[in-house]
């Protein structure tokens, strides 16, 4: 999902924060799910690590100018997080990306699976409906809960941009 132009998150594909200053674009990933953390200065890998720390930092030179990006999460679950770089020891830029619950999800989507819970009751109770037209009704209802939930989750990030 693309918050803006140099911010991009994934769930599977973790977070991916672009700096551009003085005609290099400075590229920071990293995957709360492997751990590996990548910096790339103008398509070069400059320096990369793997942990599952909720802070981390890369420092890595320019032209023999020394830079130093900073990766911190308050809460990985709740996806506070903020990406930092420096240069020389002073700020340039910072991204702090949040995750606001968005509303719940449309109450068609609690009302479908309800009903098909009652079908599927009835169905087996009464013995009207096969058992296994009642079993994929339940997946059914199953899937449109988890599809609903998860699409609505993936609205709320919010990325702020600190210029210094």
């Amino acid at each position: 999902m693309r918050l803006n132009d140099n911010v991009d998150i994934s769930f599977r594909e973790g977070a991916s924060f672009l700096f551009e200053t003085d005609d290099q674009k400075i590229t920071y990933k990293c995957s709360s799910v492997s751990g590996k953390e990548v910096v790339w200065v103008n398509g070069e890998i400059v320096s990369q690590s793997q942990n599952f720390k909720l802070k981390s930092n890369h420092i890595f030179n320019i032209d023999s100018v020394e830079y130093e990006i900073e990766f911190e999460s308050e809460d990985l679950l709740k996806g506070n997080s903020e990406c930092s770089l420096k240069k020389s020891g002073s700020m340039i830029k910072t991204y702090k990306i949040r995750y606001n619950k968005p509303a719940k999800p449309s109450t068609i989507f609690s009302i479908v699976p309800l009903i098909l819970g009652v079908i599927v009751g009835v169905g087996i109770s009464q013995k009207l409906i096969p058992v296994w037209i009642c079993v994929l009704l339940g997946i059914l209802a199953l899937l449109i809960v988890f599809v609903s939930t998860f699409k609505s989750s993936m609205k709320g990030w919010e990325c702020e941009v600190s210029d210094v």
